[in-house]
């Protein structure tokens, strides 16, 4: 048994938690419409503090 293919949920929304040592110097986040990315935000560390 398999979960849901992402590209066949539309109404489901992803969430992912990572934690990197050292730490990135910026995250990018972005939008999917069908089959295509684009780039929404990026945050770096003081961001989140």
């Amino acid at each position: 048994m398999t979960g849901p293919d992402v590209t066949e949920s539309p109404n489901r929304h992803a969430i992912s938690v990572h934690a990197y040592y050292p730490p990135l110097p910026r995250i990018r986040r972005y939008s999917r419409a069908g089959s295509v990315l684009r780039l929404e935000q990026v945050e770096r560390p003081e961001d989140w503090q």
